[in-house]
């Protein structure tokens, strides 16, 4: 018995989706024991429960807070803390107000 091409046609199409998808899976989580050179999902959730332990908008008392914290961690990890400071509107104050922003970086 023959079988028809547009069936042959489908099961082909049909593993090139699936082979394809897989592709779309992510990776597993690597523990919080992980490697320090490998990302940890376990390791950089403990860092956000820290930081979102209270809100910290832009001229907040509790930016600096957490600001103090990033900076630690990233001198812990031996990646020297660059602070950027700038000026930005006050989103969530009076109108035409200025607050200090400090932007965190590392190379």
């Amino acid at each position: 018995m023959k079988v028809p091409k547009y069936i042959k046609s489908s099961i082909v199409g049909l593993l090139l989706i699936l082979l394809g998808s897989s592709s779309l899976i992510p990776p597993s989580a690597a523990a919080v024991d992980a490697d320090v050179t490998e990302f940890s999902a376990g390791r950089a959730i403990e860092h956000v429960e820290n930081i979102a332990v209270r809100p910290h908008a832009m001229g907040s008392d509790a930016l600096p807070e957490v600001r103090g914290y990033i900076v630690e961690q990233l001198a812990g990890m031996g990646l020297p803390p660059e602070l950027q400071t700038s000026e930005a509107p006050d989103y969530f104050g009076q109108p035409g107000r200025t607050v200090p922003v400090v932007n965190v970086m590392a190379r």
